[in-house]
């Protein structure tokens, strides 16, 4: 990614199929950023209910993929959750209310 999109936000809009059975895990390395974020916005919508620890696994991977796939300052979102990469390095989840 070049200098210029650096600051653009990439703005995700696609909604996960509903799971086939109760009980089923929903996060997973293997769902794409977009699909991960996804989650996040619908769990802090309240749409879908996540165990602590799926919770707790769902922002380390979010955090991992900024890292790998994030340049600095770069941010991704969906609706009312944003993946950040300050030009620090840090690297934050954040989701309004």
């Amino acid at each position: 990614m070049n200098a210029n999109m650096a600051s653009t936000d990439i703005l995700i809009s696609r909604i996960l199929p509903p799971l086939e059975e109760p009980g089923m895990s929903i996060v997973s390395e293997g769902l794409t950023t977009a699909e991960l974020l996804q989650i996040a916005a619908d769990l802090n919508s309240q749409r879908v209910t996540l165990a602590e620890e799926e919770r707790q696994i769902l922002i380390a991977i979010l955090k991992k993929r900024a890292e790998e796939e994030l340049d600095y300052g770069q941010e991704m979102s969906c609706e009312t959750v944003r993946l950040v990469r300050r030009v620090t390095g840090a690297i934050g989840v954040f989701f309004k209310s």
